[in-house]
């Protein structure tokens, strides 16, 4: 009968002793260990299945305007944000796929049209449809709305002939100039402007005066943002050509000074980017001057010429939360609204302000 006893020539070795080295070890190497387990985890996580390719069309946009499509959701195994693709005249998305954990959003831009956007919401089950029905079929395309209408009253605060003729001059250069940059941009709206005389007793001349004209229907349309063309902006030979009401509260309410001899053509297009959501951050109240990646060109550059709105601008011209076009505005004309970064910084939930791209708009 075996008693137990390691036989002669054998090397055994008591069980207690062999769990003993065993639990050693492992708290020797504790931290491999848990490392080696982390990696096995997220491999098992990982999908490693192939992506796929999505062909974008977009209907009634010709090849000579070159559709921009923002990309964010997974390609190429990362989460993309705000990847930029343009359009000859379709886009090819390779090697993309759907991830929960990666936000997945399209948004598209062209000369004529109105900007749109497709957006996965967690919090909606079956939102991502439109995505997955993409990935098995290969296809997408895009049908472009009509342009986003911004309804525009011009107010022109004038006593006399002369003064008229003069603030009517104004108002015609201002006006050819806005709406030739935003066409040329792309920027997707529509200027939709009526102008309308009133005597100079009739309302203030700075933002102290806002409150009360947001109140009084008589010189102030409701629906739409109210640009007020008075000859002095406060106070006679006030440096002031142009100023937004946004920082008292009233993004839709704007004065221009056209007796002001330094009044640029460009201020219309500046303030109405101040009502259009172009007011972050909020400690510049969205001015570019000097910040990285902008030039006295572009449209939220004080005393600039206002030429060129960059691709996160445009973004944020009609998908950030405090653009007029949500809320005051024709929100329902606006497929998604983002409570976007008060800051210079990158993304997410918004392009980064300055994201431009080389030959977007095109020439």
């Amino acid at each position: 009968m075996d008693d137990g006893a390691a036989r002669p020539g054998a090397q055994g070795v008591p069980t207690r002793d062999v769990i003993a080295q065993l639990i050693a070890f492992l708290w020797r190497w504790r931290w491999l260990v848990l490392l080696m387990g982390l990696a096995v985890a997220l491999l098992i996580r990982i999908d490693w299945s192939p992506g796929k390719t999505i062909v974008v069309t977009f209907d009634g946009a010709g090849a000579e305007e070159r559709p921009l499509l923002l990309y964010s959701g997974m390609r190429a195994g990362r989460c993309r944000a705000f990847e930029p693709w343009v359009g000859a005249p379709s886009v090819t998305l390779t090697d993309v796929k759907y991830g929960a954990s990666c936000p997945t959003e399209i948004d598209v831009f062209a000369r004529g049209h109105g900007a749109d956007a497709y957006a996965v919401d967690p919090a909606k089950p079956g939102s991502e449809r439109w995505f997955t029905d993409a990935l098995s079929s290969g296809a997408l395309t895009w049908h472009f709305p009509d342009l986003t209408p911004v309804p525009l009253t011009l107010w022109l605060v004038a006593d006399g002939p002369r003064d008229l003729a003069t603030v009517e001059a104004k108002r015609d250069d201002l006006t050819a100039w806005a709406t030739a940059r935003f066409d040329a941009e792309g920027a997707g709206i529509m200027l939709e402007i009526v102008s309308k005389q009133i005597a100079t007793s009739a309302v203030g001349e700075d933002c102290s005066a806002a409150a009360a004209i947001f109140g009084n229907s008589s010189i102030f349309d409701a629906g739409r943002i109210n640009v007020y063309l008075v000859e002095w902006y406060g106070s006679s030979g006030s440096s002031t050509t142009a100023y937004n009401c946004v920082d008292v509260g009233h993004k839709e309410i704007a004065f221009i000074a056209w007796g002001n001899p330094n009044l640029r053509d460009a201020a219309l297009t500046h303030e109405l980017g101040h009502s259009l959501g172009l007011s972050r951050p909020t400690a510049v109240w969205g001015h570019t001057e000097g910040v990285a990646g902008f030039d006295s060109k572009n449209i939220m550059w004080p005393g600039g010429d206002a030429m060129h709105i960059t691709v996160g601008q445009l973004y944020g011209i009609h998908f950030s939360d405090v653009s007029w076009l949500h809320g005051t505005g024709p929100s329902s004309v606006q497929p998604l609204v983002r409570t976007c970064q008060n800051a210079w910084g990158p993304p997410p939930p918004c392009p980064h302000l300055s994201q431009a791209l080389t030959g977007w708009p095109p020439p």
